[in-house]
């Protein structure tokens, strides 16, 4: 039968059936080895009535195997005086009964967790929304979506995913940008000049890098070789240059490494004034909703910078990143009133628009009716406690 061609009303109906009769299967066989008139029988049976009864309900043993190693093949054995043997046979079949135990749990077990996910898919709600820069009235990037001023926002509840389905980028024409940790200031011995920001290429950057030192009094100059690409700081003093591009960013940006000399200076690395990506960061994300990297936990979505600056950057989510952000139970921040995004760039740096206009779409899902979501959570953690936590010590509630 395929559950899927199923009323929700019948699905419920199997499920209830099935754990039914799966607690009358688990009592037939708990009164088969543990009749609750044990005792009263055993003192109204004979021995010779009770080998009857164990050969007509366990039948002859013919395996030979521990519990009956020392009975005879007619069964007349089965019983001494202290009835040892059937207290064996009994210990065996205790063994049975709670292996069998368990194993009934963890199928009610598995079997809850496919009906709920069965069931849930058809109480849920996706909606699709635009946060567009245009409609913010301040460059904090906070989308208030249940305020009065919102005809078509609302607050979303119980939500079960968030996911980014596109963005529209402005790749903003500036390499050259103050950031938060001075990105545009470079110090030479005791000079240190600032760069205005903007768009430069190698050459217009060490040609305002040259006239600011130039500004300064500086002796030291910068050149790049048009071969090899590597731009050399030019020291004709005996003043040692100290370059430490953790305060100074902007020399690892030219290819350079933490130094502190009085020669001349060449890059180790090939200067990048590029912006490789946007890291489009929202701090109440699910992890399982997130792209995770070295650098931060909360990143919705990095989206590559596959253009020239000032192109607009048009960004759709693969259909595989888009199926591998799964549903995830709602916590205590699961109802959202606004989004607070932020924009980083990969020096970790604050993404600065310019006052240019972005657009993100985003994928709510909600859980619409949590009813279901609340049983199965609370069967899992009663099937938790009694299979794993307690090691199926716990009798079955059949009640």
């Amino acid at each position: 039968m395929n559950l899927n061609n199923l009323s929700m009303n019948q699905k419920i109906v199997i499920g209830i059936s099935s754990v039914t009769i799966l607690t009358l299967i688990y009592q037939y066989m708990k009164n088969l080895f543990y009749p609750k008139n044990k005792k009263i029988l055993e003192g109204q049976i004979s021995n010779e009535d009770m080998s009857n009864i164990i050969q007509n309900r366990y039948g002859q043993n013919q395996n030979n195997n521990n519990n009956f190693n020392n009975l005879g093949s007619s069964g007349a054995d089965l019983i001494n005086e202290n009835n040892e043997n059937i207290l064996n046979s009994l210990s065996s079949n205790e063994r049975l009964l709670k292996g069998l135990y368990d194993e009934l749990g963890e199928f009610n077990h598995i079997y809850q967790e496919r009906l709920f996910e069965s069931l849930i898919p058809s109480q849920i709600r996706k909606t699709i929304i635009h946060l567009s820069s245009i409609n913010l009235s301040n460059n904090d990037n906070i989308f208030q979506l249940a305020s009065t001023d919102n005809n078509g926002l609302r607050r979303f509840n119980n939500v079960i995913n968030f996911k980014l389905l596109g963005a529209q980028l402005p790749y903003v024409p500036h390499n050259i940008y103050t950031g938060n940790s001075d990105n545009n200031k470079l110090i030479f011995n005791s000079d240190i000049i600032t760069i205005p920001e903007g768009y430069y290429t190698i050459n217009t950057l060490l040609n305002t890098i040259n006239t600011l030192l130039s500004a300064a009094s500086s002796s030291i100059t910068l050149t790049f070789d048009n071969v090899s690409k590597y731009i050399t700081i030019n020291n004709p003093s005996s003043v040692s240059i100290n370059i430490n591009i953790t305060t100074h960013p902007l020399f690892d940006r030219l290819g350079f490494q933490n130094v502190i000399t009085s020669t001349n200076i060449i890059g180790s690395n090939i200067p990048d004034l590029s912006i490789h990506f946007i890291d489009i960061i929202y701090n109440n994300n699910h992890p399982r909703a997130s792209t995770l990297t070295n650098d931060d936990g909360n990143i919705l979505k990095r989206i590559p910078l596959n253009g020239q600056p000032g192109d607009m950057i048009y960004y759709d989510t693969p259909e595989s990143d888009y199926h591998s952000q799964e549903l995830f139970n709602p916590d205590a921040s699961s109802n959202i009133a606004e989004i607070t995004l932020e924009f980083r760039r990969h020096d970790r740096t604050i993404y600065d628009f310019k006052g240019l206009h972005y657009d993100i779409k985003l994928e709510i899902t909600e859980l619409i009716e949590p009813t279901l979501l609340n049983e199965l959570t609370s069967h899992m953690r009663r099937d938790r406690e009694r299979f794993f936590e307690n090691e199926g010590e716990q009798q079955l509630d059949i009640n």
